[in-house]
């Protein structure tokens, strides 16, 4: 489910910005994923 949350998230922020989803920022994609409390890395 996770991936599916990622893929969404990265190709909404696509669009909103007018790129290709390659040229996304994965900071500014991660940050998002984080307040979303999405886990990223386990430790």
């Amino acid at each position: 489910m996770m991936l599916g949350h990622v893929v969404g998230l990265a190709a909404s922020l696509a669009i909103q910005q007018q790129l290709a989803v390659q040229r996304v920022n994965i900071v500014e994609l991660q940050r998002m994923l984080t307040s979303q409390r999405q886990v990223l890395e386990v430790s």
